[in-house]
């Protein structure tokens, strides 16, 4: 619920904090990554804090694309640095650093040889 007075809106949720903080759910209740064994229970405030914690860390296709993003600002201000080239009547040494991945290329590489295998393409001892 959101109020338009800023003070009200803060004894809501001082309440509403207050409240979670007060209910406890007993471990049988609880997946075993939440039991508290200590206590023999979390209050709902506790979980609520665990589970949040849990929901900033990022899934790896939040990382990948974030380290792609990383890679191709790199490659912009490369490109700005090394200006605009006409490819038509130049050819100067126009050259990216390339940051290869080399776990993924290497797992992309098996995955096209097995498919050449599999296609008749090549030999497996080639």
């Amino acid at each position: 619920m959101k109020f338009s007075n800023p003070e009200t809106q803060q004894l809501f949720d001082d309440l509403q904090r207050a409240t979670r903080e007060m209910i406890e759910v007993p471990n049988e209740l609880l997946p075993e990554r939440y039991h508290n064994l200590r206590d023999g229970g979390r209050s709902l405030q506790e979980l609520e804090d665990m589970i949040a914690a849990e929901e900033d860390t990022l899934s790896e296709h939040q990382k990948e694309k974030q380290e792609k993003a990383r890679r191709i600002e790199i490659y912009r201000q490369q490109v700005e640095q090394l200006g605009e080239v006409n490819w038509q009547f130049e050819n100067p040494e126009f050259e990216l650093d390339y940051e290869p991945e080399s776990d993924k290329l290497y797992k992309n590489q098996l995955t096209f040889v097995g498919a050449m295998v599999k296609e008749g393409l090549i030999d497996l001892d080639e």
